[in-house]
């Protein structure tokens, strides 16, 4: 839901916030990469997770706990510089670049070990088949999603009526916890010996 003092402008190029995860990606994952070496891919994939699923919370959070941001430098390099806007300053915006941010350092640190560890665990000589199956979970949710997402905003952004966006954030970071929860619970089951890195 939009700030009681400034809404979100028609036409406001949004999409660029979408850029932010591209551009850190970029320059993430090779010092992430170089920083970790020795650390076991199991660990980067359970704390790239756990970051990735946190970072969904910054949408959960009331929009107007980010209007002092919005209202600081921050709004502005986003709102004026960025998007070439004038006025108020939409705390949607910085939310959504926050999010975007926190995101892309979680994507780096679990992206590039995923198939390492999928190919670690692998048979020897099945080290493809594994890896492809590790991308499994990701064509599950692609089916699940739009499914999901258009009940959400039926029922908590209505066409009319009161909304309350922020739940949907809340229900959709509950569900990317199953990822963090699910690595760290069954541990003990799906976590092997990696040779030259740290437990």
């Amino acid at each position: 839901m939009a700030s009681p003092t400034c809404s979100v402008v028609a036409g406001a190029p949004v999409g660029r916030l979408d850029t932010i995860n591209n551009w850190l990606i970029i320059f993430l994952v090779p010092v992430v990469g170089a920083l970790t070496q020795r650390v076991s891919a199991y660990k980067m994939v359970v704390i790239g997770c756990t970051m990735g699923a946190a970072s969904v919370f910054i949408l959960a959070v009331p929009v107007h706990y980010y209007q002092p941001l919005a209202n600081g430098p921050l709004g502005d390099l986003i709102a004026h510089k960025w998007f070439g806007l004038t006025g108020a300053v939409n705390p949607w915006y910085v939310s959504i670049a926050l999010f975007y941010v926190a995101i892309s350092f979680g994507e780096a640190f679990y992206s590039p070990r995923l198939y390492e560890y999928a190919a670690v665990i692998a048979p020897k000589g099945q080290e493809a088949s594994y890896m492809a199956l590790s991308y499994l979970p990701f064509f599950g949710a692609k089916l699940s999603v739009g499914l999901l997402s258009g009940y959400l905003l039926d029922a908590f952004c209505p066409r009319q009526g009161p909304r309350h966006s922020e739940m949907i954030w809340v229900i959709i970071a509950m569900t990317t916890l199953v990822a963090p929860v699910g690595l760290i619970g069954l541990r003990k089951f799906i976590r092997v010996h990696e040779a030259g890195r740290e437990e």
